[in-house]
């Protein structure tokens, strides 16, 4: 009987809880976007018992209440600042249950810096530097005209040693992620691309931004790393039908010039830029210079990885050099459409460029499932590009070289979807895959093939 009644209170208690959490979010605001992951969050669904009976309906109400969990973002939040963990050295937590002090947290305030994105109508000479700016004039590899030598680069001392924090490095007020090279996801990698060209029948390029920590740390420093050419020639291998558009030295030989953010895991306009240039010159189309593009900047941004560690001391040296957002305004600057579905029947336009934005959603905005751009160049070439976060600054580019521009986020997939008869119905010409380096080959949380899996003819959800 006593068991009996302690099952009761078990469920009634449970029972509460789950009701308690209901009532919180019929009360909380219900947002549309999250500032933290850059990206819209779910709406509810439409009823039709056609929605229903095809499992629609109740894959998007999943997705719905996935977002919509009452204090949700809380729970992420406390989520980043236990990510903060993994950063800790084993001799550093060795010492502390040795000691049995409390571990040497900080709680700093992040920079609130909220200037006006300084710009420029023509592309002129960097700004000086201030205190929210870390660009300066720096010598290029190429030599533009006098009165626009502009290229940019981040003030780090060059007598720095790199401080291993784990999975990532700090050199100077520079942080970036180590970068393993791994075998098994490499072939995952390469097949999955060279089968989604095979279906799609048209000509493919593979473009991956190279992980910061390949350019900036010396060979050998992080232990199990393998040889840049190693790399790159393997890969080469592996792409039986793509073309392997190798940005690492390219991007080498600009990385003086202010081509990565030092706070966060992405690449900045300008290394996008040198990307873009190397698939116009592979493709032996004309694109503008650097120089052509109407420029400006948003200062004060400090970016993930000084998110996964702002609970730690060193977080104050990147507090004290927040980065810069450069940004590039396409010389044939248009709209872009914004899709949820893949019939293209749901558009909303969007600016290529959001001056106006923080951060990385300077480029673009928000996260999208598919995009489209008819460019004012009236060439007829089209192209579509499988991209992650690494093409938010990437595709705005494309609008100078091409009439015709798709765009496609596979972790935002609808189900349905398939690339072949996508590529095969709009007529598009040329098929990129721009994917960060590190989490197609190596060792990062997240597996792309899982994303580009999706994309097959034979996928089922």
């Amino acid at each position: 009987m006593k068991s009996y009644i302690g099952q009761i209170i078990i469920i009634a208690v449970f029972a509460a809880i789950i009701a308690g959490f209901g009532i919180a979010g019929i009360i909380e605001n219900d947002v549309s976007f999250s500032e933290l992951e850059n990206r819209n969050l779910a709406e509810f669904p439409a009823f039709s018992p056609e929605a229903v009976f095809s499992g629609i309906y109740t894959n998007s109400l999943d997705s719905y209440i996935s977002d919509h969990f009452p204090r949700r973002m809380s729970f992420i939040e406390a989520t980043r600042r236990l990510d903060g963990f993994y950063c800790f050295d084993a001799g550093l937590i060795a010492e502390v249950f040795k000691s049995g002090k409390a571990l040497p947290f900080e709680n700093p305030t992040p920079n609130a810096n909220t200037a006006e994105p300084a710009e420029t109508n023509t592309v002129s000479p960097a700004p000086p530097s201030t205190e929210t700016s870390v660009f300066e004039e720096a010598e290029s590899s190429e030599t533009p005209p006098p009165s626009k030598q502009y290229f940019l680069t981040t003030k780090l001392d060059p007598g720095a040693s790199p401080e291993s924090l784990n999975s990532l490095v700090l050199l100077d007020s520079f942080i970036m992620e180590k970068y393993i090279y791994s075998e098994e996801k490499a072939i995952r990698y390469a097949g999955l691309v060279n089968k989604l060209t095979d279906e799609c029948g048209v000509k493919s390029y593979v473009i991956m931004p190279t992980p910061a920590a390949e350019l900036y740390l010396d060979h050998g420093f992080i232990s199990g790393a393998t040889d840049r050419d190693t790399i790159s020639e393997r890969l080469r291998e592996l792409l039986s039908g793509p073309e392997l558009i190798d940005l690492s030295k390219v991007l080498a030989e600009h990385k003086n010039e202010y081509i990565y953010f030092r706070t966060d895991h992405h690449w900045t306009q300008t290394g996008a830029y040198y990307a873009y240039r190397e698939l116009c010159r592979a493709m032996n189309l004309d694109c503008p210079e650097l120089w052509d593009y109407k420029f400006g900047h948003k200062p004060g941004f400090l970016g993930s990885l000084y998110k996964s560690i702002f609970n730690r001391s060193e977080a104050k040296i990147l507090e004290a050099n927040p980065d810069d957002v450069p940004y590039y305004i396409p010389v044939n600057n248009t709209v872009a459409e914004n899709y949820k579905t893949y019939e293209m029947t749901d558009k909303t336009e969007k600016k290529l460029i959001y001056p106006e934005n923080s951060g990385y959603s300077v480029y673009m905005g928000e996260e999208m499932f598919l995009g489209y751009i008819h460019s004012p160049v009236r060439n007829g070439k089209s192209i579509m590009i499988v991209r992650d976060s690494y093409g938010h600054c990437f595709v705005p580019f494309l609008a100078d070289s091409f009439e015709y521009v798709y765009f496609i986020e596979p972790r935002y997939f609808e189900d349905g979807f398939k690339l072949a008869e996508f590529v095969k119905e709009k007529g598009i010409e040329t098929l990129v895959f721009l994917n960060y380096e590190l989490s197609a080959l190596g060792n990062y949380w997240m597996d792309w093939s899982t994303n580009l899996e999706k994309l097959t003819a034979e996928y089922k959800n």
